[in-house]
């Protein structure tokens, strides 16, 4: 079946496009994750932080013999009125009583056990309530039982010298909205960059083809030019044997009429006319005649093409002495080679090297 240039352009463009933008979407995926992996460890180290800090000045004032209501009081008033949708402070004290809280309301009452505490990074779970309770640092996601509430980063630290724990919280809708923007981030950075590799692809594409197209022209134009030149060649070889005497007594020739040849006991002569080709193969001669007899000479190749008629037979290669009667076909071979097809079947291809075509074209037309 073959398809048109135009249907295989668009093809092309539809499968850049199609993997391309899978990778894309494997690629957003795998960054999203690694991001928000991230955020969310950035995010417990910075509650982390924040929970010892106010943990280790509440110490301090302590420590300073302030009264431990006047310290409440102080951590309540920094507190109150906070925004608890986003970060925010609170404190508990081991019996799980809320001690301190940005909402006053909040204050007095006993933490809830509808959330869970899942640690980052270590698998384990706990709940909120029973980290307060065992008063022990401790932290992580904290995920509730009730739709409605909002998920948070949080971390609990110990104040050493009171029963009291100190909590950081992080609303997880601040993460989520970063989480958000970075995702659209790159997503139109992917959709830009995809867009951008599918064009350049598709040009690349394009002008890859229209080069390879032009390659197959200029070969087309020149296997063409050459079937010419061989439809020619085999031209003048026709020409030729038929311009050939079939009797030396047509004309007076330049060699010899006779080879004589070694055949066990005896001497026969051979007419140069019934000569097919001469062969040289391991430094001895073979001599093939158009009767698929085959002698041995014990002259090389050159000697016997200065014995015989050079306008009958044409030094094809160091291997091959041919007859022009003995050529059937020319056939192209390789670059720039010719191959010629004759009779007896050769032991090898007969090859003319494009050295020699041109003396070969020559003894043609002679």
């Amino acid at each position: 079946m073959k398809i048109r240039k135009d249907t295989l352009y668009i093809l092309t463009l539809l499968s850049l496009a199609v993997i391309i933008i899978t990778g894309n979407y494997f690629t957003i995926e795998y960054l999203y994750n690694i991001s928000k992996k991230n955020l969310l460890n950035n995010q417990f180290e910075s509650s982390i932080r924040e929970a010892k800090e106010i943990a280790n000045l509440l110490e301090k004032q302590l420590q300073q013999g302030i009264n431990e209501n006047i310290v409440i009081q102080n951590l309540q008033a920094a507190i109150e009125n906070g925004k608890v949708d986003k970060n925010f402070i609170c404190m508990y004290d081991t019996l799980g009583v809320e001690l301190c809280h940005p909402n006053r309301e909040r204050i007095g009452k006993l933490v809830d056990s509808n959330s869970v505490v899942y640690s980052l990074g270590e698998g384990s779970e706990q709940t909120f309530q029973d980290i307060i309770l065992s008063g022990k640092d401790g932290g992580g996601l904290r995920m509730f039982n009730d739709k409605n509430s909002l998920s948070e980063i949080i971390y609990a630290q110990r104040i050493p010298s009171k029963p009291w724990m100190v909590a950081s919280h992080a609303n997880l809708s601040i993460i989520k909205a970063q989480l958000d923007s970075l995702r659209d981030q790159f997503l139109l950075i992917q959709i830009i960059s995809s867009l951008l590799i599918i064009f350049l692809s598709f040009l690349s594409t394009r002008w890859i083809s229209s080069k390879y197209e032009n390659q197959i022209e200029f070969e087309k134009d020149a296997l063409a030019k050459g079937m010419l030149n061989l439809a020619a060649l085999n031209n003048e070889l026709m020409n030729h044997q038929k311009q050939i005497p079939l009797n030396a007594s047509d004309k007076e020739t330049s060699g010899k009429q006779r080879i004589l040849i070694h055949w066990r006991d005896q001497i026969i002569p051979v007419a140069v006319e019934d000569i097919s080709y001469f062969h040289t193969s391991n430094s001895l001669t073979y001599i093939y005649c158009n009767d698929k007899n085959v002698y041995h000479s014990n002259s090389s190749l050159e000697e016997l093409y200065n014995q015989i008629d050079n306008e009958l037979f044409f030094r094809a290669n160091r291997q091959y002495l041919v007859s022009i009667n003995s050529i059937k076909k020319i056939y192209r071979h390789g670059n720039n080679q010719l191959k010629l097809e004759i009779y007896p079947q050769p032991p090898e291809d007969l090859i003319i090297s494009k050295n020699r075509i041109s003396e070969f074209r020559d003894w043609l037309s002679s």
